[in-house]
């Protein structure tokens, strides 16, 4: 249903499989969908129920640990990357939700922890954020900095902009 574009018909379908409980799969790819469909409130109790049926899945803690974040449960979220961390999910891709939550929590200890594991494992966004750092506390002075670094041709990369936007998002600017 969602590949012809029905996320309607999708929910009608995901729901009529879900009166089938017990199936870690199942709850967690409709906690997936939930999520995406931005409805992470709800999606927590379907990926809650997954991450019990199935507590060693590394994907489930993703998934959890977006629909807490978006729930406004920054602890809950770090906790769950943390878990998927542990369970062999990718470093990179969960580092750099932590780095989210800590940067929207303006937690500058929390900030310059994962940039530093960003440094360490080589993350491609690694030079912009550590090019930030200074600028926690002086927003317009970061954000001077953010649009130079943005204008370098090496910065152009779907990641690299992706890394500007989350940046530019700490720095209040709507641009």
């Amino acid at each position: 249903a969602v590949n012809r574009g029905s996320w309607t018909d999708a929910e009608r379908t995901y729901r009529k499989a879900m009166e089938i409980r017990g199936d870690a799969l199942l709850a967690g790819s409709y906690g997936g969908f939930l999520v995406i469909a931005g409805k992470s409130k709800i999606a927590t109790e379907y990926l809650l129920e997954a991450r019990r049926i199935e507590p060693l899945d590394a994907l489930i803690p993703l998934y959890l640990g977006v629909a807490f974040r978006d729930s406004g449960k920054t602890k809950e979220a770090l906790a769950e990357y943390g878990r998927g961390i542990r369970l062999g999910f990718s470093l990179n891709v969960l580092n750099g939700l932590e780095l989210e939550v800590a940067l929207a929590a303006r937690d500058h200890e929390a900030i310059r922890r994962h940039i530093d594991i960003a440094e360490k494992i080589g993350d491609v966004g690694a030079p912009i954020h550590h090019a930030m750092l200074p600028f926690l506390d002086r927003p317009g002075e970061g954000l001077v900095a953010l649009r130079r670094l943005a204008a370098e041709p090496d910065n152009t990369l779907l990641l690299k902009r992706a890394v500007i936007a989350i940046w530019a998002a700490y720095f209040r600017d709507a641009d």
